[in-house]
């Protein structure tokens, strides 16, 4: 009497060739590397690719300006502006310039920024300026620029922008900063640096 076996028969194992669809669908980490490759080729093929975006020039948004005084004689006010990243502009002929007499604009001062914007009045300041960073080499990630703007709307005494007088100072830490000297106009016996610590502020509008 022949011997009958209950097991499940097994399917005969297929020889897998390239470009042949694979017969398990339960294994699909057994495809070989050409199919796979070429149906994903096959899906990829006609879809756009997005542009690539230059990254030799981005910007980080705009910043505020650090304003800080540093002193008030009761007539004369000297603040300090820091933006991040800003040189001073390094000139045998304008050091000797500037140890004379102090501009009244610090456009020429900067290295490797530019001023878009600058707008003094006699109780108000506005300027927005452009610092140029340079970085390592790095997938043509060369430069970037960002932007820090400064908006006082009413200063806490009056000023005469006419005889303000503006110098860019380094020290060693390379973090240059614009030193600018103001001269007041009225409300004398009011005291900016005593102000800012007060306020947090020296705009009165932002109180």
């Amino acid at each position: 009497m022949p011997e009958y076996s209950l097991s499940k028969p097994q399917k005969p194992v297929q020889e897998l060739r390239y470009n042949q669809p694979f017969p398990y669908k339960e294994n699909p980490y057994s495809y070989p590397s050409n199919y796979i490759c070429s149906n994903r080729m096959e899906r990829d093929k006609g879809k756009e690719k997005p542009p690539s975006r230059s990254n030799s020039d981005e910007s980080i948004g705009t910043r505020p300006v650090s304003v800080t005084v540093v002193r008030d004689t009761g007539t004369k006010v000297q603040l300090m502006l820091k933006a991040h990243g800003m040189k001073k502009k390094k000139s045998f002929f304008g050091s000797i310039l500037t140890a004379f007499k102090k501009p009244h604009t610090p456009s020429k001062l900067v290295e490797n920024g530019r001023f878009t914007r600058f707008d003094l009045k006699d109780h108000s300041l506005g300027l927005t300026l452009e610092v140029q960073t340079n970085k390592k080499k790095k997938k043509s990630n060369e430069n970037r620029v960002d932007t820090f703007v400064c908006d006082i709307k009413q200063f806490p005494t009056g000023i005469n922008p006419d005889s303000a007088e503006f110098e860019i100072l380094e020290p060693a830490s390379g973090e240059a900063f614009i030193h600018m000297t103001l001269m007041k106009t009225d409300n004398l016996n009011i005291n900016w640096k005593e102000f800012l610590d007060a306020n947090g502020t020296i705009d009165i509008t932002a109180i």
